[in-house]
């Protein structure tokens, strides 16, 4: 079980699929149209549960992706290297 722990403010809204937030140890379950606000510090894993793809986008700050950058994988966004440069 994966878990990340941001230091920011973190939101998720989820658009399609089934799953589970676990925040700090308590499960949560979420589907389309739901979203979840995790609070700073707040240790947290996605997981999806439904037989298709759960689709969901995340909102924080400060920016730590490229302007434009989507990331269809995990790992995809493990490879990225931002250098902190904002487009505004």
């Amino acid at each position: 079980l994966f878990q990340q722990r941001f230091p920011d403010l973190h939101a998720l809204r989820f658009e399609e699929g089934e799953g589970e937030v676990i925040l700090d140890g308590a499960v949560h379950a979420v589907s389309d149209g739901d979203a979840v606000v995790i609070p700073q510090g707040t240790r947290h894993n996605v997981v999806n549960i439904g037989s298709t793809h759960l689709k969901l986008y995340s909102i924080y700050s400060p920016a730590e992706h490229k302007d434009g950058t989507v990331h269809p994988t995990k790992a995809s966004a493990v490879e990225e290297h931002f250098d902190g440069v904002t487009t505004e």
